[in-house]
């Protein structure tokens, strides 16, 4: 009787380890599987300093932004309170548990490609358009070299809406023009603007009432000019400003002009005549030159 019972303990027991076993595997059948391509993502808690504005602030906002979670990370370190600390250039994939300060505040920096610095500066840029290079200061245009083909060029009046005041220096200096006109809006004719233009015939002045100065050298050794009159309101005319002219035999001054200068008419021709108004300063300077004045 002993026997028989220890026989059917030991079944009993058997039975019951069995059913363990096959209630274990089936709890194991019904989780998930990990799939094959799955990968273990490591996880680094990082304390972010509050950023301190400095030129060499490192914008951890935006890099942990950029972060690309999808793909497997490499493996990198970042230490965001070592001020040299800068962003790896391999471009790492970290998975990265921020814990932030109470008082932290994001901050993100200026983006750099679309901030523009300009510089200071008090030379006013050179420009150019068809047949002219130009500056504009005080809301004027300033013309600093002609290098178009047309021999007998009207000066502009205007440019991108802004007048014309001034004929630069050497602006047409050398070149080949046979005739120019000049617009009302031209106050001064600088220094050589129209110096050795060996083929410069006539000077048109389109308006009688324009105020304007002739400067130094102007029109120097222009050989072939013949005949100018200055506008009514001519008001200085410089240095050799007509020096070297050797067929220019007659040239009108206004009453308006106050001041010409030393060698103004030097190395002109014996037929060549001042025409202007008595007891002016053009009559003073034709005298003191031994050149003709006749009184208009």
């Amino acid at each position: 009787m002993k026997k028989t019972t220890k026989i059917v303990a030991s079944v009993a027991i058997a039975v019951v380890l069995v059913a363990a076993i096959v209630t274990i595997s089936l709890i194991k059948d019904t989780e998930p599987s990990t799939p094959a391509t799955s990968f273990s993502v490591p996880s680094t808690t990082l304390l972010l300093q509050q950023p301190t504005e400095t030129e060499s602030f490192f914008d951890w906002d935006a890099y942990i932004n950029s972060l690309d979670l999808s793909t497997e990370p490499e493996s990198s370190t970042i230490n965001p309170s070592d001020p040299t600390a800068t962003m790896p250039s391999t471009g790492p994939n970290v998975v990265v548990s921020i814990v932030y300060p109470s008082d932290y505040v994001p901050q993100t920096l200026p983006n750099s490609t679309t901030t523009t610095t300009t510089e200071p500066t008090t030379k006013a840029p050179v420009v150019q358009m068809v047949d002219y290079k130009y500056t504009i200061t005080d809301d004027s245009v300033t013309l600093n070299s002609y290098f178009g083909s047309d021999m007998t060029p009207l000066i502009p009046a205007e440019i991108n809406g802004l007048p014309v005041s001034k004929i630069g220096y050497n602006c047409f200096k050398g070149t080949q023009i046979t005739s120019v006109y000049i617009p009302d809006t031209i106050h001064m004719i600088d220094t050589a603007a129209f110096s050795s233009c060996s083929k410069l015939k006539n000077v048109y002045f389109m308006s009688d009432a324009t105020s304007i100065d002739i400067g130094p050298s102007a029109f120097q050794n222009c050989k072939a000019l013949v005949n100018i009159k200055l506008p009514s309101e001519t008001r200085t005319i410089g240095n050799n400003a007509f020096s070297g002219c050797s067929s220019l035999v007659k040239l009108t001054i206004p009453i308006s002009v106050t001041e010409i200068g030393p060698s103004a008419f030097a190395g002109t021709n014996e037929n060549f005549t001042i025409y202007g108004k008595q007891n002016s300063v053009a009559q003073e300077a034709a005298m003191g030159a031994g050149i003709k004045f006749e009184v208009v």
